[in-house]
């Protein structure tokens, strides 16, 4: 796939260009905005499911590795959609931030809670603070 042309996007945003392209060729729509909500979530998982694969080893009987990886995985994608899409409701930034990662972390506890983790709060606050300061760290480029 080629680059997009300057003209159409800013030069720091290449990445998320590249989405909106890939998001064309699977047949969903190429809008950068669907492409910026791609992008966190894919940073999300790959800042989370670590933290959250750690957090279920810690369980009196761990799942097989399949099954922690789905756990792991789905304990973000239940919450991100509705985390992200609060920021079109909620403004200054700040509340958005405070209700989102409340919801976050509120809901992800219970569900590790429900797959057996012990301390899930505790896992589930640590994983989406990881989170949100990989995100504070890479704002500057994405903006």
């Amino acid at each position: 796939m080629q680059a997009p042309p300057e003209s159409r996007y800013p030069r720091r945003v290449h990445l998320v260009a590249t989405l909106a392209g890939a998001a064309d060729i699977i047949g969903g729509p190429s809008d950068p905005a669907i492409a910026r909500w791609l992008l966190a979530f894919a940073a999300t998982q790959l800042v989370e499911i670590p933290i959250y694969l750690l957090a279920q080893r810690r369980a009196p009987a761990p799942p097989r590795f399949a099954a922690q990886l789905w756990i792991a995985f789905a304990a973000s994608a239940i919450t991100h959609p509705i985390a992200w899409g609060l920021g079109a409701v909620l403004r200054p930034f700040w509340l958005h931030a405070l209700v989102a990662e409340t919801f976050a972390v509120v809901i992800e506890a219970l569900w590790l809670r429900r797959h057996g983790v012990p301390q899930a709060a505790w896992w589930s606050l640590t994983a989406n603070a990881a989170s949100v300061a990989a995100f504070i760290a890479a704002r500057p480029l994405l903006t």
